[in-house]
């Protein structure tokens, strides 16, 4: 069953199972992560370079929101 198809009925929120915390928790780490070492990559980069890594970095933002 797909954590997002079981629900407490009272407060309507996903029940996740310890192994799926941990491995969102993983998930957002390494995003983090990511993120750190492209802003660092960014500040040494130039021109289109540069533009590459603002791009890289606003996707994983993204896909850290989600």
């Amino acid at each position: 069953m797909d954590y997002l198809q079981r629900y407490d009925i009272w407060c309507k929120e996903p029940i996740l199972t310890e192994a799926e915390k941990e491995q969102l928790v993983a998930t957002i780490e390494n995003y983090k992560s990511q993120i750190t070492a492209l802003k660092k990559d960014e500040a040494k980069a130039t021109g289109t370079a540069k533009l590459q890594y603002t791009i890289q970095i606003q996707s994983t933002q993204i896909d850290l929101k989600e």
